[in-house]
């Protein structure tokens, strides 16, 4: 969580998001996707700071809008993933046909 404290810490001083793109694509990356739900308090638009950029709050808003919804798409995947071990959702198993309605040979 240091990478989104980080980001935080950048969005209370007021910075503008894009200042630290590689540190939002590092989270986008490597954050656990059971996060989403705990980061979308940041999406809120907070307070904009005294000394900060112009409309900097409304910009971190959407970053981190788009922060969850990334982590959210990456749970979805492996989600799909974990359904069928060993091979992607969707694709039949070795010895499946058409012919036979899924059933293997073996099973026929």
């Amino acid at each position: 969580m240091a990478v989104v404290d980080t980001l935080d810490i950048a969005r209370d001083a007021g910075s503008y998001p894009w200042s630290f793109s590689g540190v939002m694509g590092l989270a986008e990356r490597c954050l656990d996707p059971a996060l989403a739900d705990r980061l979308e308090v940041l999406t809120a638009i907070a307070e904009e700071p005294r000394d900060g950029a112009p409309g900097a709050v409304g910009y971190w808003s959407e970053a981190f809008q788009r922060l969850v919804g990334t982590l959210r798409l990456h749970a979805t995947m492996q989600a799909e993933l974990a359904a069928t071990p060993g091979r992607p959702a969707g694709t039949p198993a070795p010895g499946d046909t058409e012919e036979t309605g899924g059933a293997k040979a073996s099973e026929r």
